[in-house]
């Protein structure tokens, strides 16, 4: 419930005011208009006037302009996370955006490193198959290309890394005869 202080009349369908709250708060440069952007009409409009009192849901925009709806049937005011003085609570909010976040920037990373295990692998077996076919050691290209490809998906993490001060590595011994090509799964 607020208390009209003061009231300019814009129109005869606007109209700005001073009020108070039942905590005693005042607000300044209220607008109340008859009827609601989405055709609420507000209660009573006529009979606002200093030294009445209306029912209302109060709102102030982010440039700071004021506003008085009629009262929603069913209306509770919110109590969410933003409501109380200064944002009380806004913590807890940005705490789970941030593990959201979290989350969504693991998932992207890897999809990435998928990504660029595939593109890698093809274009690696594109490069073997083409060498290979100039030297005329490909009969079926489709199927060297497929099993080249899937030796190197099977050994994308098997690549040891050189010992420091070494100037050799140690690759795995497993070679493209090492596995069973009807097991590959594309």
């Amino acid at each position: 419930m607020y208390n009209i202080q003061s009231l300019t009349k814009k129109s005869t369908d606007w109209y700005i005011v001073d009020l108070t709250n039942a905590q005693g708060a005042r607000e300044v440069n209220v607008s109340i208009n008859r009827t609601g952007k989405n055709g609420e009409v507000f209660p009573n409009f006529d009979g606002i006037a200093v030294g009445s009192q209306v029912e209302g849901t109060f709102w102030k925009s982010g440039t700071g302009k004021s506003y008085l709806f009629p009262p929603k049937v069913g209306f509770t005011p919110p109590t969410g996370a933003y409501s109380g003085p200064r944002g009380a609570g806004k913590a807890a909010v940005v705490e789970k955006a941030m593990e959201r976040k979290e989350t969504s920037i693991g998932k992207f990373q890897d999809n990435k490193e998928h990504s660029i295990m595939v593109a890698s692998t093809a274009s690696q077996a594109s490069a073997i198959v083409v060498a290979l076919m100039a030297e005329g050691d490909v009969e079926d290209w489709k199927k060297e290309w497929t099993e080249i490809r899937y030796w190197l998906i099977q050994n994308w993490n098997n690549i040891e890394q050189p010992k420091v001060g070494s100037t050799e590595v140690d690759y795995p011994q497993a070679g493209i005869d090492d596995f069973d090509s009807s097991s590959i799964p594309f």
